[in-house]
């Protein structure tokens, strides 16, 4: 099953991970049978999902991501996998009604109760955020 046929989803806001506005959710989910962190890629001020089609100014530089999570021990979970959006990082002269740019890491189940920290490297730059238990989830 793919995240997106996921249909139980227990999830958590990371809000320092948003990298200074570069982002507008980041997303800590615990699904069926993975865990994830969703990064939403902040459209440009005065934009959203019904730009009218035109020529677009030139976007930002591409963001580098890297995301892991640290058990309380600080040894390290790497993803098992990591998907993006085909609009990440992509500098369309279009502009479209099409959804936010997105990048997606999943994690074993088990990181849902090992995890006590996420990390997150933006263009060489750490973000550092500490996780709570999700509400359903024994101590």
């Amino acid at each position: 099953m793919t995240p997106a046929q996921d249909t139980t989803v227990v999830a958590q806001d990371l809000q320092q991970l948003r990298a200074e506005g570069k982002f507008d959710a980041v997303l800590w989910t615990r699904r069926t049978t993975l865990c994830t962190v969703q990064v939403v890629l902040a459209r440009p001020e005065g934009t959203s999902r019904m730009v009218s089609a035109g020529l677009a100014s030139p976007g930002p530089q591409p963001l580098d991501i890297d995301l892991w999570l640290l058990k309380a021990d600080g040894t390290r979970i790497p993803s098992t996998g990591r998907w993006q959006s085909g609009n990440f990082n992509a500098r369309s002269l279009v502009a479209s009604r099409g959804t936010a740019a997105e990048v997606l890491f999943g994690f074993p189940l088990s990181a849902a109760g090992e995890a006590v920290t996420a990390v997150m490297t933006v263009n060489g730059k750490t973000y550092i955020e500490q996780l709570h238990r999700f509400k359903d989830q024994p101590n």
